[in-house]
Formats: structure tokens, sequence, C-alpha cells
């Protein structure tokens, strides 16, 4: 089973840039998405050392794509929605083509991949917004 939490609050784009960069540059491991018939946990690895895992159950998500225009480069990704607040993933996240590739199978009525990914990633450093789920 996931531990189903839920993330209040979202930082904002430069401490997210900024933890970005302090993982790359002390060589922390990535965040990590897992997810199975029950609903998605992200596993995240902190500067400080310490772990953080936040999680939803399928049943309660609204789900958006869209990308972040990081300057130089476009970062796909996902916003999960629930009563209780968003969790963020990214393409850049452990875990995240496993979990892309089984949208269709744990939420129904979700286009496969290769029918939003196109929609999203261009034109580039355009947000592009699109709801893969909603009224759940």
């Amino acid at each position: 089973m996931i531990p189903v939490e839920t993330h209040h609050t979202r930082p904002n784009w430069r401490t997210r840039l900024t933890e970005r960069v302090r993982t790359t540059v002390r060589g922390l491991r990535p965040a990590t998405i897992q997810c199975n018939e029950t609903g998605l946990r992200v596993t995240a690895f902190h500067h400080n050392g310490s772990i953080s895992t936040t999680g939803v159950k399928w049943q309660e998500v609204n789900c958006v794509v869209y990308k972040r225009d990081l300057y130089t480069i476009d970062l796909v990704c996902l916003g999960f929605t629930t009563a209780e607040g968003t969790i963020e993933v990214n393409e850049q996240m452990e875990g995240w083509a496993t979990v892309v590739d089984a949208f269709p199978l744990y939420l129904p009525g979700t286009p496969n991949r290769a029918d939003w990914s196109n929609k999203v990633v261009q034109p580039p450093f355009a947000a592009n917004p699109t709801t893969l789920i909603s009224s759940r």
C-alpha cells in the first residue's frame, strides 16, 4: 500500500530551482515517483539529509500536465490536485516514464502519453496546460 499524505503548500519557483541546483551540486539523489493501483507516492531527498514522502489516491485526483519555463529549457510537469492541495512531479524525477505510461491503467479515461505529449511540448517555452483527468 502507498501511504497517503498531502502536501499543503507548494514552494515558489525560486525555492524549487535552488533545491534543484543544491541537489545537482551535492550529488543528491533526485526525487522518486512510484505508483500502483491505489495511488501515487513521491519521495524527496533533501540537502540536509532528510527524506520526505507524500502521496495521493487515484480516486481523489484531478491531473493537469504543463511545462515550466526554466529560462534555458522547459520542464514537463504534472500537477495532481486534491481537496487537500497539489502535488507536482516532473520529468526529471526517477520513475516519471513508468508513472506516465501507467495513467491509462490507473486513471481510466486518461489519454496515452502519445496523445498529449506534443500538445504540451510544442511550442517551446509556452506553459500549454492540458487537463488529463478532472471532475473526480
